[in-house]
């Protein structure tokens, strides 16, 4: 019994996700909300499509798990709505860092979060997830002058242009031979 409890341990100081964290994707932009002060745990938001039309999905339970592949992938977060808002973001028990400092000036982005990430008021922050399981979570380290409570988003993203997987380059490999093949027996005949 030891043995098992101690296992469990090790596995949850590891960051190894819990039977409740769900999975995102890559490249789609996710709505996050909280509702209480300083500290406060992120989770996640209904999903809407913005003023801007920038569709936002429903994360689901945090924590979110992502699995990157072989190049990892880039987390990207931005305060959304009032300037003041600023987030520390995890993978696992590891802090990855916090979104920039944000003007507390009274002023919005609005509820699109690529507008958002372009304001320099506003708070946000890119973060390198490597290879292999992350397991992400975020709380909130300040907050707009008289709120305990607001909206962020956040997105994995993977450059399209990224180096294929090992796989997929013995695939086109083997796909090219077949091809040189057929066309060494077409010019025989």
């Amino acid at each position: 019994m030891k043995h098992k409890l101690f296992a469990l341990a090790a596995l949850v100081a590891l960051g190894a996700p819990s039977a409740f964290c769900d999975s995102v994707v890559a490249n789609q932009w996710y709505a996050i909300q909280w509702n209480g002060p300083v500290g406060t745990p992120v989770f996640n938001a209904p999903g809407y499509t913005s003023s801007l039309g920038t569709v936002l999905n429903d994360p689901g339970s945090s924590p979110w798990t992502y699995t990157a592949g072989s190049n990892g992938a880039e987390l990207i977060v931005t305060d959304m709505y009032l300037h003041g808002d600023q987030f520390s973001v995890f993978n696992g028990a590891t802090n990855l860092g916090n979104t920039s400092t944000p003007a507390n000036d009274g002023g919005t982005c609005g509820n699109d979060p690529v507008a958002c990430l372009n304001d320099p008021l506003a708070s946000h922050g890119y973060f390198f997830l490597a290879p292999g399981l992350s397991t992400i979570s975020m709380s909130v380290i300040a907050e707009a002058t008289g709120y305990t409570g607001g909206g962020a988003g956040f997105e994995i993203f993977t450059a399209s242009g990224s180096s294929p997987e090992p796989g997929s380059v013995g695939l086109v490999l083997l796909g090219a031979a077949g091809l040189l093949a057929a066309k060494r027996r077409l010019v025989k005949r």
